[in-house]
Protein backbone atom coordinates (compact mmCIF):
# COMPACT_ATOMS: atom_id res chain seq x y z
CA UNK A 1 0.00 0.00 0.00
CA UNK A 2 1.44 3.37 -0.95
CA UNK A 3 2.10 5.85 1.95
CA UNK A 4 -0.13 8.75 0.69
CA UNK A 5 2.06 10.83 3.76
CA UNK A 6 5.51 10.77 1.49
CA UNK A 7 3.48 10.83 -1.85
CA UNK A 8 1.65 14.13 -0.79
CA UNK A 9 5.33 15.71 0.70
CA UNK A 10 6.91 14.64 -2.89
CA UNK A 11 4.25 16.25 -4.71
CA UNK A 12 4.41 19.18 -2.54
CA UNK A 13 8.42 19.03 -3.33
CA UNK A 14 7.65 19.65 -6.84
CA UNK A 15 5.33 22.40 -6.84
CA UNK A 16 7.24 24.71 -5.12
CA UNK A 17 10.19 23.88 -7.13
CA UNK A 18 8.38 24.38 -10.44
CA UNK A 19 6.94 27.39 -9.20
CA UNK A 20 10.54 29.25 -7.94
CA UNK A 21 11.37 28.02 -11.35
CA UNK A 22 8.89 30.36 -12.86
CA UNK A 23 9.39 32.70 -10.58
CA UNK A 24 13.11 32.77 -11.64
CA UNK A 25 12.47 33.16 -15.26
CA UNK A 26 9.37 35.62 -15.20
CA UNK A 27 9.82 38.14 -12.52
CA UNK A 28 11.09 41.75 -13.43
CA UNK A 29 14.59 41.74 -12.48
CA UNK A 30 16.58 45.03 -11.88
CA UNK A 31 18.92 46.08 -14.98
CA UNK A 32 20.50 49.76 -14.80
CA UNK A 33 19.31 52.00 -17.01
CA UNK A 34 21.19 52.39 -20.38
CA UNK A 35 23.58 55.40 -21.00
CA UNK A 36 21.34 56.98 -23.48
CA UNK A 37 18.38 57.02 -21.75
CA UNK A 38 19.62 59.13 -19.33
CA UNK A 39 17.44 62.00 -18.57
CA UNK A 40 19.75 65.47 -20.21
CA UNK A 41 20.17 68.43 -18.31
CA UNK A 42 18.03 71.28 -20.01
CA UNK A 43 19.68 74.69 -20.02
CA UNK A 44 18.70 77.63 -18.31
CA UNK A 45 17.24 78.82 -22.07
CA UNK A 46 14.89 75.79 -22.10
CA UNK A 47 13.37 75.98 -18.77
CA UNK A 48 12.75 80.00 -19.41
CA UNK A 49 11.01 79.05 -22.42
CA UNK A 50 8.91 76.33 -20.27
CA UNK A 51 8.13 78.95 -17.90
CA UNK A 52 7.24 81.81 -20.39
CA UNK A 53 4.97 79.69 -22.35
CA UNK A 54 3.06 78.72 -19.22
CA UNK A 55 2.57 82.57 -18.71
CA UNK A 56 1.59 84.00 -22.08
CA UNK A 57 -1.61 84.79 -23.28
CA UNK A 58 -2.37 81.08 -25.54
CA UNK A 59 -3.93 83.55 -28.11
CA UNK A 60 -1.60 86.51 -28.45
CA UNK A 61 1.35 84.11 -27.60
CA UNK A 62 2.68 87.37 -25.55
CA UNK A 63 3.16 88.30 -22.18
CA UNK A 64 0.99 91.55 -21.84
CA UNK A 65 3.30 93.49 -18.99
CA UNK A 66 0.31 96.29 -18.62
CA UNK A 67 -2.02 93.36 -17.49
CA UNK A 68 0.60 92.01 -15.25
CA UNK A 69 0.91 95.84 -13.77
CA UNK A 70 -2.93 96.09 -13.67
CA UNK A 71 -3.64 93.01 -11.81
CA UNK A 72 -0.98 93.98 -9.27
CA UNK A 73 -2.58 97.11 -8.50
CA UNK A 74 -6.16 95.15 -8.37
CA UNK A 75 -4.31 92.80 -5.47
CA UNK A 76 -2.91 95.70 -3.61
CA UNK A 77 -6.84 97.45 -3.80
CA UNK A 78 -8.45 94.23 -3.19
CA UNK A 79 -6.07 93.64 -0.12
CA UNK A 80 -6.60 96.72 1.44
CA UNK A 81 -10.22 96.47 1.13
CA UNK A 82 -10.11 93.14 3.26
CA UNK A 83 -7.96 93.54 5.57
CA UNK A 84 -8.69 92.30 9.00
CA UNK A 85 -11.84 91.54 7.95
CA UNK A 86 -11.15 87.72 8.65
CA UNK A 87 -8.99 88.07 11.79
CA UNK A 88 -6.26 86.15 10.63
CA UNK A 89 -2.40 86.38 11.50
CA UNK A 90 -0.05 84.85 9.57
CA UNK A 91 3.62 83.98 10.33
CA UNK A 92 6.24 82.86 7.84
CA UNK A 93 7.37 79.11 7.41
CA UNK A 94 10.07 79.44 4.89
CA UNK A 95 12.00 78.22 2.59
CA UNK A 96 13.63 81.75 3.75
CA UNK A 97 17.72 80.48 3.51
CA UNK A 98 17.26 80.55 -0.56
CA UNK A 99 19.30 83.62 -2.10
CA UNK A 100 18.48 85.34 -5.42
CA UNK A 101 20.39 87.06 -7.91
CA UNK A 102 22.13 90.21 -6.40
CA UNK A 103 23.26 92.90 -8.64
CA UNK A 104 23.29 96.10 -6.19
CA UNK A 105 25.47 96.59 -2.92
CA UNK A 106 26.06 99.63 -0.98
CA UNK A 107 28.52 99.96 2.38
CA UNK A 108 26.54 102.92 3.71
CA UNK A 109 29.52 104.87 5.31
CA UNK A 110 27.63 108.27 6.24
CA UNK A 111 25.28 106.77 8.69
CA UNK A 112 27.82 104.34 9.99
CA UNK A 113 30.96 104.91 9.30
CA UNK A 114 32.55 101.98 10.73
CA UNK A 115 31.53 100.55 6.90
CA UNK A 116 29.42 97.41 9.04
CA UNK A 117 26.54 98.78 7.50
CA UNK A 118 25.33 97.23 4.11
CA UNK A 119 22.58 96.88 1.85
CA UNK A 120 22.33 94.56 -0.90
CA UNK A 121 19.15 94.36 -3.31
CA UNK A 122 17.82 91.32 -4.93
CA UNK A 123 16.30 91.35 -8.52
CA UNK A 124 13.51 88.93 -6.84
CA UNK A 125 14.17 89.47 -2.97
CA UNK A 126 14.00 92.85 -2.52
CA UNK A 127 16.41 95.47 -0.76
CA UNK A 128 17.84 94.01 2.51
CA UNK A 129 19.92 95.72 5.13
CA UNK A 130 22.96 94.19 7.88
CA UNK A 131 24.45 95.83 10.82
CA UNK A 132 27.46 93.29 11.00
CA UNK A 133 28.66 93.21 7.83
CA UNK A 134 26.74 91.12 6.47
CA UNK A 135 26.67 88.38 8.95
CA UNK A 136 23.51 88.58 9.14
CA UNK A 137 20.49 90.36 7.20
CA UNK A 138 16.92 92.40 7.88
CA UNK A 139 14.26 92.87 4.94
CA UNK A 140 13.74 96.65 4.41
CA UNK A 141 11.10 95.89 1.38
CA UNK A 142 8.49 93.81 2.47
CA UNK A 143 5.46 96.27 1.80
CA UNK A 144 6.97 98.18 -1.46
CA UNK A 145 5.12 97.56 -4.39
CA UNK A 146 8.11 96.20 -5.93
CA UNK A 147 10.59 94.51 -4.85
CA UNK A 148 13.25 94.16 -7.77
CA UNK A 149 16.02 95.84 -7.17
CA UNK A 150 18.88 96.01 -9.34
CA UNK A 151 20.67 99.44 -8.35
CA UNK A 152 21.15 101.19 -5.38
CA UNK A 153 23.59 104.34 -4.60
CA UNK A 154 24.11 107.31 -1.76
CA UNK A 155 23.84 111.11 -2.12
CA UNK A 156 26.50 113.50 -0.65
CA UNK A 157 23.65 114.30 2.14
CA UNK A 158 23.37 110.51 3.29
CA UNK A 159 19.82 109.65 1.18
CA UNK A 160 19.65 106.10 -0.12
CA UNK A 161 18.40 105.88 -3.58
CA UNK A 162 16.93 102.03 -5.41
CA UNK A 163 16.38 101.38 -8.59
CA UNK A 164 13.77 98.54 -9.28
CA UNK A 165 13.37 96.51 -12.35
CA UNK A 166 15.55 93.95 -14.28
CA UNK A 167 16.31 93.92 -18.04
CA UNK A 168 20.03 92.29 -18.28
CA UNK A 169 19.12 88.85 -19.01
CA UNK A 170 20.08 85.32 -18.30
CA UNK A 171 18.16 84.62 -21.48
CA UNK A 172 18.54 87.00 -24.47
CA UNK A 173 15.07 88.80 -26.42
CA UNK A 174 12.30 91.11 -25.26
CA UNK A 175 11.85 91.03 -21.36
CA UNK A 176 8.77 88.92 -20.66
CA UNK A 177 8.96 86.60 -23.36
CA UNK A 178 10.97 83.68 -21.75
CA UNK A 179 13.61 85.74 -19.98
CA UNK A 180 14.10 86.66 -16.35
CA UNK A 181 13.20 90.25 -16.97
CA UNK A 182 11.35 91.38 -13.70
CA UNK A 183 9.65 94.69 -14.58
CA UNK A 184 9.98 97.44 -11.92
CA UNK A 185 8.30 99.92 -10.05
CA UNK A 186 10.40 102.99 -10.24
CA UNK A 187 12.55 104.31 -7.12
CA UNK A 188 12.30 104.33 -3.76
CA UNK A 189 14.19 107.05 -1.80
CA UNK A 190 15.32 107.25 2.25
CA UNK A 191 16.94 109.90 3.93
CA UNK A 192 17.94 108.14 7.55
CA UNK A 193 18.76 104.50 5.72
CA UNK A 194 15.78 103.32 8.06
CA UNK A 195 12.69 104.35 5.80
CA UNK A 196 11.80 104.33 2.45
CA UNK A 197 9.25 105.53 0.33
CA UNK A 198 8.49 105.55 -3.37
CA UNK A 199 9.68 108.36 -5.49
CA UNK A 200 6.42 109.49 -7.32
CA UNK A 201 8.42 111.34 -10.33
CA UNK A 202 9.54 107.48 -11.00
CA UNK A 203 6.18 105.37 -10.67
CA UNK A 204 5.77 103.59 -13.81
CA UNK A 205 2.25 103.40 -12.90
CA UNK A 206 -0.67 103.98 -15.88
CA UNK A 207 -1.92 107.00 -13.88
CA UNK A 208 1.63 108.59 -13.40
CA UNK A 209 3.08 110.97 -16.53
CA UNK A 210 0.26 112.44 -17.56
CA UNK A 211 -1.81 109.31 -18.70
CA UNK A 212 1.58 107.41 -20.55
CA UNK A 213 1.04 103.67 -20.44
CA UNK A 214 4.56 103.48 -18.66
CA UNK A 215 3.90 99.67 -17.85
CA UNK A 216 5.79 98.08 -20.69
CA UNK A 217 9.31 96.90 -20.98
CA UNK A 218 10.09 99.60 -22.91
CA UNK A 219 8.50 102.81 -20.05
CA UNK A 220 10.73 105.51 -18.57
CA UNK A 221 11.14 104.27 -15.38
CA UNK A 222 9.91 100.53 -15.99
CA UNK A 223 14.04 99.99 -15.46
CA UNK A 224 16.59 101.49 -13.40
CA UNK A 225 19.33 99.49 -13.25
CA UNK A 226 22.50 101.93 -12.74
CA UNK A 227 22.39 104.73 -10.45
CA UNK A 228 25.15 106.72 -8.92
CA UNK A 229 25.46 110.14 -6.90
CA UNK A 230 28.00 113.13 -7.25
CA UNK A 231 30.42 113.06 -4.38
CA UNK A 232 30.04 116.14 -1.55
CA UNK A 233 32.54 119.07 -2.00
CA UNK A 234 31.74 118.93 -5.98
CA UNK A 235 30.16 121.98 -8.14
CA UNK A 236 27.19 119.81 -8.39
CA UNK A 237 27.31 117.66 -4.66
CA UNK A 238 23.03 117.13 -5.04
CA UNK A 239 22.92 115.68 -8.55
CA UNK A 240 21.84 111.94 -8.74
CA UNK A 241 21.98 109.74 -11.80
CA UNK A 242 19.75 106.69 -13.13
CA UNK A 243 20.30 104.89 -16.10
CA UNK A 244 17.18 103.61 -16.86
CA UNK A 245 16.01 101.15 -19.75
CA UNK A 246 15.37 104.65 -22.24
CA UNK A 247 18.63 106.47 -21.48
CA UNK A 248 20.31 108.58 -18.70
CA UNK A 249 18.25 110.61 -16.08
CA UNK A 250 19.76 113.41 -14.02
CA UNK A 251 18.21 115.23 -11.31
CA UNK A 252 18.99 117.85 -9.16
CA UNK A 253 16.35 118.50 -6.35
CA UNK A 254 16.20 114.75 -4.41
CA UNK A 255 14.16 113.51 -7.41
CA UNK A 256 11.89 115.13 -7.75
CA UNK A 257 11.95 116.66 -11.31
CA UNK A 258 14.69 114.60 -14.15
CA UNK A 259 15.79 115.33 -17.61
CA UNK A 260 17.72 113.44 -19.90
CA UNK A 261 21.41 114.90 -20.75
CA UNK A 262 22.31 112.96 -23.68
CA UNK A 263 21.57 114.26 -26.65
CA UNK A 264 22.78 113.44 -30.19
CA UNK A 265 23.95 115.27 -32.89
CA UNK A 266 20.13 116.75 -34.33
CA UNK A 267 19.79 117.83 -29.78
CA UNK A 268 17.04 114.99 -30.17
CA UNK A 269 17.37 112.87 -26.61
CA UNK A 270 19.37 109.50 -26.72
CA UNK A 271 17.14 106.89 -25.19
CA UNK A 272 19.16 103.64 -25.68
CA UNK A 273 19.49 101.49 -22.49
CA UNK A 274 22.08 103.29 -19.96
CA UNK A 275 23.53 100.10 -18.32
CA UNK A 276 26.36 101.99 -15.99
CA UNK A 277 27.25 104.70 -14.86
CA UNK A 278 30.88 106.27 -13.61
CA UNK A 279 32.21 109.39 -12.09
CA UNK A 280 34.98 110.38 -11.00
CA UNK A 281 36.25 111.10 -7.13
CA UNK A 282 35.55 114.97 -8.01
CA UNK A 283 32.10 113.92 -10.19
CA UNK A 284 33.56 116.17 -12.45
CA UNK A 285 34.28 113.61 -15.29
CA UNK A 286 30.90 111.32 -15.73
CA UNK A 287 31.23 108.54 -18.27
CA UNK A 288 28.21 105.97 -19.20
CA UNK A 289 27.39 102.84 -21.00
CA UNK A 290 24.22 103.72 -23.97
CA UNK A 291 23.82 101.00 -25.84
CA UNK A 292 26.88 99.41 -24.95
CA UNK A 293 28.61 102.39 -26.31
CA UNK A 294 30.82 104.83 -24.07
CA UNK A 295 29.63 108.33 -23.75
CA UNK A 296 31.50 111.08 -21.68
CA UNK A 297 31.01 114.73 -19.89
CA UNK A 298 34.01 116.45 -18.35
CA UNK A 299 31.62 118.93 -16.65
CA UNK A 300 29.93 116.92 -14.39
CA UNK A 301 27.18 114.71 -16.50
CA UNK A 302 25.48 118.64 -17.09
CA UNK A 303 22.98 118.76 -19.83
CA UNK A 304 23.94 118.27 -23.61
CA UNK A 305 28.12 117.73 -22.44
CA UNK A 306 28.04 113.92 -23.38
CA UNK A 307 29.60 112.92 -26.31
CA UNK A 308 29.74 109.78 -28.02
CA UNK A 309 33.30 108.00 -27.99
CA UNK A 310 32.81 104.84 -29.38
CA UNK A 311 31.93 106.10 -32.98
CA UNK A 312 34.06 108.50 -34.82
CA UNK A 313 33.06 112.21 -34.27
CA UNK A 314 34.36 115.44 -35.00
CA UNK A 315 37.77 116.06 -32.55
CA UNK A 316 36.87 113.03 -31.15
CA UNK A 317 39.11 109.66 -32.01
CA UNK A 318 38.23 106.26 -32.06
CA UNK A 319 38.88 104.81 -28.50
CA UNK A 320 40.07 101.35 -29.43
CA UNK A 321 36.91 99.86 -27.80
CA UNK A 322 34.93 98.05 -30.46
CA UNK A 323 31.46 100.38 -30.88
CA UNK A 324 29.10 96.97 -31.53
CA UNK A 325 29.14 94.93 -28.01
CA UNK A 326 26.50 93.43 -25.79
CA UNK A 327 27.78 94.68 -22.48
CA UNK A 328 30.14 97.53 -21.31
CA UNK A 329 30.95 98.51 -18.05
CA UNK A 330 33.15 101.21 -16.82
CA UNK A 331 35.16 102.05 -13.75
CA UNK A 332 37.38 105.23 -13.05
CA UNK A 333 40.48 104.91 -10.46
CA UNK A 334 38.98 106.70 -7.16
CA UNK A 335 43.16 107.89 -6.66
CA UNK A 336 44.05 109.47 -9.84
CA UNK A 337 40.69 110.06 -12.60
CA UNK A 338 42.83 109.62 -15.61
CA UNK A 339 43.05 106.34 -15.24
CA UNK A 340 40.05 104.56 -16.55
CA UNK A 341 39.12 101.13 -17.25
CA UNK A 342 36.41 98.71 -19.24
CA UNK A 343 35.15 95.65 -19.97
CA UNK A 344 33.01 94.74 -22.48
CA UNK A 345 31.88 91.43 -24.21
CA UNK A 346 31.34 90.72 -27.36
CA UNK A 347 27.84 90.01 -29.72
CA UNK A 348 26.52 87.21 -30.70
CA UNK A 349 28.30 84.62 -28.36
CA UNK A 350 28.69 86.88 -25.39
CA UNK A 351 32.24 85.76 -24.62
CA UNK A 352 34.79 88.19 -23.45
CA UNK A 353 35.85 91.24 -25.60
CA UNK A 354 38.74 92.58 -24.06
CA UNK A 355 39.72 94.65 -20.92
CA UNK A 356 40.55 98.31 -21.49
CA UNK A 357 43.11 100.85 -20.02
CA UNK A 358 43.43 104.72 -20.33
CA UNK A 359 45.76 106.77 -18.50
CA UNK A 360 44.43 110.04 -20.25
CA UNK A 361 41.22 110.19 -19.07
CA UNK A 362 39.01 108.08 -21.72
CA UNK A 363 40.65 110.09 -24.83
CA UNK A 364 42.43 106.38 -26.42
CA UNK A 365 42.76 102.81 -24.46
CA UNK A 366 45.07 100.10 -24.92
CA UNK A 367 44.27 96.48 -24.50
CA UNK A 368 44.90 94.86 -21.08
CA UNK A 369 43.15 91.39 -21.64
CA UNK A 370 42.63 89.76 -25.51
CA UNK A 371 39.51 88.87 -26.38
CA UNK A 372 39.09 85.58 -23.86
CA UNK A 373 40.68 82.02 -25.54
CA UNK A 374 40.31 78.90 -24.30
CA UNK A 375 42.93 79.69 -21.39
CA UNK A 376 41.08 83.01 -20.07
CA UNK A 377 37.21 83.36 -20.60
CA UNK A 378 36.30 85.24 -17.26
CA UNK A 379 32.78 86.09 -18.63
CA UNK A 380 32.13 82.40 -20.53
CA UNK A 381 29.40 82.92 -22.68
CA UNK A 382 27.21 85.18 -20.43
CA UNK A 383 29.13 88.28 -20.47
CA UNK A 384 25.65 90.04 -20.99
CA UNK A 385 24.20 89.17 -18.00
CA UNK A 386 27.42 88.70 -15.65
CA UNK A 387 29.62 91.34 -16.31
CA UNK A 388 31.53 94.09 -13.81
CA UNK A 389 35.06 95.80 -12.87
CA UNK A 390 35.71 97.60 -9.78
CA UNK A 391 39.40 99.95 -9.16
CA UNK A 392 41.53 99.50 -5.85
CA UNK A 393 40.81 102.96 -3.87
CA UNK A 394 44.16 103.50 -3.05
CA UNK A 395 46.11 101.81 -6.18
CA UNK A 396 45.09 102.58 -9.91
CA UNK A 397 47.23 99.81 -11.24
CA UNK A 398 45.07 97.55 -9.26
CA UNK A 399 41.24 96.24 -10.71
CA UNK A 400 39.52 93.48 -10.28
CA UNK A 401 36.73 92.04 -12.63
CA UNK A 402 33.38 89.49 -12.01
CA UNK A 403 31.88 87.61 -14.48
CA UNK A 404 31.41 83.34 -14.09
CA UNK A 405 34.50 83.79 -11.52
CA UNK A 406 36.33 86.15 -9.87
CA UNK A 407 39.94 87.98 -11.15
CA UNK A 408 42.20 90.57 -10.38
CA UNK A 409 45.15 92.34 -12.33
CA UNK A 410 47.74 94.90 -11.85
CA UNK A 411 50.34 96.05 -13.89
CA UNK A 412 53.25 94.20 -12.62
CA UNK A 413 51.51 90.50 -11.63
CA UNK A 414 49.22 90.39 -14.75
CA UNK A 415 45.99 88.74 -14.65
CA UNK A 416 44.69 85.87 -11.87
CA UNK A 417 41.73 83.81 -10.64
CA UNK A 418 41.09 84.43 -7.20
CA UNK A 419 37.61 82.78 -7.28
CA UNK A 420 35.91 79.70 -8.49
CA UNK A 421 32.25 78.94 -8.71
CA UNK A 422 32.45 74.58 -8.71
CA UNK A 423 35.30 74.17 -5.66
CA UNK A 424 33.50 72.55 -2.56
CA UNK A 425 31.32 76.01 -0.48
CA UNK A 426 33.73 75.02 1.68
CA UNK A 427 36.97 76.21 0.08
CA UNK A 428 38.81 79.64 0.85
CA UNK A 429 38.20 80.17 -3.07
CA UNK A 430 34.67 79.32 -3.88
CA UNK A 431 32.17 82.29 -4.94
CA UNK A 432 28.55 81.64 -6.12
CA UNK A 433 28.75 81.56 -10.38
CA UNK A 434 27.50 84.77 -12.47
CA UNK A 435 28.96 87.77 -10.70
CA UNK A 436 26.93 91.31 -11.33
CA UNK A 437 28.68 93.87 -8.83
CA UNK A 438 31.65 94.17 -7.16
CA UNK A 439 31.96 96.82 -4.16
CA UNK A 440 35.23 97.25 -1.91
CA UNK A 441 35.10 99.01 1.25
CA UNK A 442 36.89 102.01 1.48
CA UNK A 443 37.67 101.89 5.27
CA UNK A 444 39.40 98.58 4.49
CA UNK A 445 40.26 97.95 1.04
CA UNK A 446 41.03 94.53 1.46
CA UNK A 447 37.46 93.97 1.91
CA UNK A 448 35.24 93.22 -1.29
CA UNK A 449 31.60 92.34 -1.50
CA UNK A 450 30.80 90.66 -4.86
CA UNK A 451 27.00 90.40 -5.65
CA UNK A 452 26.04 87.27 -8.04
CA UNK A 453 23.51 84.40 -7.97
Amino acid sequence: MVNKTKLFAFGATICCAAFAIFLRFNQNRYEARPQEKVIEEKTISEAANYYYKLRRNQITGLIPEEAMAQARMEVLQARLRKSGSLGLSWSEMGPDNVGGRTRAVLIDLFHDPSGNTIFAGGVDGGLWKSTNQGATWTPISDQWENIAVSSITQASDGSIYVGTGEYLLAVRGTPGTGNSSCIGGGMWKSTDGISFSQLSSTDPTPSAQNGNNNNTYAGDWSYVFALNAQPAGSAFSSRIYAGTRRGLRISDDGGQTWINPVKNNSGQPVTSPCNDIALSADGKKVIVSLNYQMWISNDYGSNQTFKNRSVNSAGYPQLGIPASLSNLKIAIAPSDSSTVYAIGAQTGNYRLAGVWKSTNGALTFTSIAPAGTAAFQPLAEQGDYNCCIAVHPTDKERIYIGGLDLYKYSNTTGWGQISAWNYSPFSSLFVHADNHTLVINKNNPNVIFAGND
